[in-house]
């Protein structure tokens, strides 16, 4: 930063103090600053030093999972790398040598990536598989016995009703 621009910069700074009184974290003394104050970050252009001045820390909740992305600023953060970085690893790493491969490069990385349509379960089950879905809860030995013992009692009863019907046709 220039001298020229660091005096812009603290003139603007003194000019936003004497239009809204609350330009700074260090003005803020109550809620009503504090609002006042997240009102005018969000109204400043990033130049001045609003919200939108990319100086905040990036975090995983503003990066969709799906992007490469996300595996990046993971692994910055944990060290773990995923398998997909993994396998795009030695290719970003490498210094782009045609503008295609810059290009191509920032594609990998910003690039919004969807499931493959076959691993994407539907939400709903058909009426014949909701009867075979197993139970995962947690239950004690005790009631799955006991449900072992209903569920016998009730197919018994119900073959030997069928069984019945049969014999009397």
């Amino acid at each position: 930063m220039g001298e020229r621009k660091f005096y812009q910069q603290i003139m603007e700074d003194e000019h936003f103090f004497q239009k809204f009184k609350i330009a700074d974290r260090m003005d803020v003394v109550t809620v009503q600053d504090y609002m006042q104050y997240c009102s005018l970050l969000d109204e400043t252009p990033a130049s001045s030093g609003g919200k939108n001045n990319h100086w905040r820390k990036l975090n995983l909740g503003s990066i969709p999972k799906t992007m490469m992305m996300y595996d990046i600023v993971d692994y910055a953060e944990s060290g773990v790398i995923s398998n997909r970085l993994q396998k795009e690893m030695k290719y970003l790493v490498q210094k782009p040598e045609t503008e295609e491969m810059r290009q191509h490069q920032l594609e990998i990385v910003s690039k919004v990536r969807f499931p493959s349509i076959t691993t994407v379960r539907p939400f709903y089950q058909p009426w014949e598989e909701q009867g075979k879905a197993k139970h995962l809860g947690r239950r004690s030995k005790q009631a799955q016995k006991k449900v072992e013992r209903m569920r016998k009692a009730y197919m018994a009863a119900k073959e030997e009703k069928a069984s019945s019907k049969v014999t009397q046709a």
